[in-house]
């Protein structure tokens, strides 16, 4: 299960370009609060992992640039942002390191990432598809080093498993809030070849994410098929227990690098020239 594809079906960015344009307008709110990984880097819990965001926030901030360029060739101005974008993005930043790498960073990044996917190869747009071909290992490469870290945080911390798996939960019933939307947004627009798939395309997406939540180890139950009574059992048990939870994985936050530098596996293995 790599990606989804469309077969023959396009976009095209005359025709369309009004609905592309909100899409990439998404993806510039998206991509400005992506910067918001710049509050780890004080509290990275290893010199390593403070390197490697470092390098991601001036690739979030080219991503920025990029989809500002995506917009002005398709002749659009940058629009509000869908509350439901705003709330995934901005609505759920994280309060713990591990917090930050599974729910932004292995689940966010890794949503992102089939969206990419699927629009690089839908848009009938040579330098479209080229900006979208450079910004795909990078977000391939965040949700990998959000994987891993979250796999290092839940071995020292197991009991946060619970509330990762409540944090998904929250996603999957916006998510699918925002399914019921686009549907009510295509309106006459159902028998377009990209948008008549739009169904199939986000069942894949939902499957591939309970993969990936699965190598985590976090959820239980495949969430994205859970019904929406269970879903709302589990979001407000999240909403009751928030505060708790928020205030007890804050206080697992690493050391600041400029108190445990010292001691950190970098420091004591890099030669020096």
């Amino acid at each position: 299960m790599d990606r989804y594809s469309f077969g023959a079906a396009r976009f095209d960015p005359s025709g369309d370009r009004i609905f592309l344009g909100w899409v990439f307008s998404q993806f510039l709110y998206g991509e400005v609060t992506g910067i918001q990984c710049g509050t780890w880097l004080y509290r990275a819990p290893s010199l390593e992992a403070a390197i490697f965001i470092a390098r991601q926030a001036t690739e979030e901030l080219s991503h920025v640039r990029r989809m500002k360029k995506i917009l002005d060739l398709l002749g659009c101005s940058p629009e509000k942002v869908h509350r439901g974008i705003r709330f995934l993005s901005t609505g759920m930043m994280s309060g713990s390191w591990g917090e930050h790498v599974c729910i932004e960073m292995a689940i966010g990044e890794g949503l992102v990432l089939e969206v990419f996917h699927a629009l690089e190869e839908t848009i009938d747009h040579p330098e479209i598809q080229a900006i979208l071909r450079s910004v795909i290992p990078e977000e391939i490469r965040h949700a990998e080093f959000g994987e891993r870290e979250t796999l290092r945080w839940l071995q020292r911390h197991p009991s946060d498993r619970r509330w990762f798996e409540t944090q998904w939960a929250v996603q999957v019933t916006v998510l699918r809030l925002m399914r019921l939307w686009l549907r009510r947004r295509m309106g006459s627009r159902k028998s377009h070849a990209v948008w008549s798939q739009l169904d199939l395309f986000l069942d894949f997406v939902f499957r591939k994410m309970d993969l990936r939540v699965g190598r985590l180890g976090i959820a239980r139950r495949n969430w994205s098929e859970a019904s929406p009574v269970a879903l709302a059992v589990r979001v407000s048990w999240g909403l009751v227990l928030a505060p708790l939870e928020k205030v007890r994985m804050w206080s697992r936050r690493p050391r600041l690098l400029t108190d445990s530098y010292m001691e950190d596996p970098w420091i004591k293995t890099t030669e020096r020239a």
